[in-house]
């Protein structure tokens, strides 16, 4: 019975990160069982341990409405370029390349959990790319289920960093462009404008500040989330839309869990399990794998 095995979530409004129960990795365990429908929603935090910066880190050194606004794109498209560089920094000095990002131990985790469990679809705010390389590598084995199947949808909300259009011609463009973008100070120019001999600076297809959300994400993430009887959110704070409107509008009777190291400031988490995610939800798909194979 889904009444016994999971708690009702906590429908008094929270005033503060201390209204959150704290609970541990068992508890989290006990809570999900085989017919457990899991909504996951992650953010910048787990890809921190990829060597990848969050918002925050990036906002330290450019002016954000210069660098990631609707206006400040159509003033000068070049300047997202210096962002996009500076997110891949680290991984470029590293490896000599972006093309084989890791993905951490969180992405890995929560493939893994959409082995075990039911996971409709992983909705994640970031726009690297790092769960379908994870749930690719997870699901190319099957030693982890007893039967074949599908891999989640993954639900980017705000769009992905590697696919890259042209706003003059409308041409997709592919990853090719950011090796021809580092180490150069230059944007990468769409090469089908310039065989007309036209300047056109090709950007990334992702939701810039100042636009919404495209609809039929949102529509597919909240569809995915108000069916879900549990939730877990991991290296987010909330504090983004649409990703806490999203949360808000899940079924009162799914609890939603927090995996992540500082305390949560939203009012719409009832439970948070300290720790680094990277070794907390590993933890998780350990316990639960050994409930697997009893179900």
């Amino acid at each position: 019975n889904k009444s016994q095995s999971i708690p009702l979530r906590n429908t008094q409004t929270h005033i503060d990160g201390n209204s959150v129960k704290e609970i541990s990795v068992g508890d989290v365990s006990t809570m999900l069982d085989k017919d457990t429908v899991l909504g996951i929603l992650t953010g910048a935090g787990i890809s921190k341990a990829s060597k990848l910066p969050t918002r925050q880190d990036l906002w330290e050194k450019f002016d954000r409405p210069s660098a990631v606004s609707i206006s400040g794109v159509e003033e000068d498209p070049e300047y997202i370029w210096s962002v996009i560089r500076e997110f891949y920094r680290e991984q470029h000095e590293l490896c000599g390349s972006i093309n084989w990002i890791p993905s951490s131990d969180s992405h890995k985790a929560i493939a893994l959990l959409s082995r075990l469990l039911t996971v409709p679809a992983i909705i994640t705010q970031n726009v690297d790319g790092l769960h379908q390389r994870a749930l690719w590598s997870c699901f190319s084995n099957h030693s982890y289920s007893k039967s074949v199947i599908k891999a989640p949808r993954v639900c980017e909300l705000h769009g992905n960093m590697s696919k890259l259009y042209c706003p003059t011609c409308g041409a997709e463009c592919w990853g090719s462009a950011f090796s021809r973008s580092h180490g150069t100070n230059r944007a990468p120019t769409c090469e089908f404008c310039h065989a007309k001999d036209v300047l056109s600076v090709i950007l990334p297809d992702v939701v810039l500040f100042g636009e919404r959300v495209g609809m039929e994400v949102h529509t597919e993430a909240l569809s995915h989330l108000v069916e879900s009887t549990a939730v877990i959110v991991s290296g987010t704070s909330l504090d983004v839309s649409p990703a806490a409107s999203l949360l808000a509008a899940t079924s009162k009777h799914a609890p939603i869990i927090d995996f992540n190291t500082a305390s949560p400031c939203s009012g719409l988490v009832d439970y948070w399990v300290p720790g680094d995610a990277n070794v907390t939800l590993r933890e998780l798909t350990q316990k639960l794998l050994m409930k697997h194979y009893e179900w």
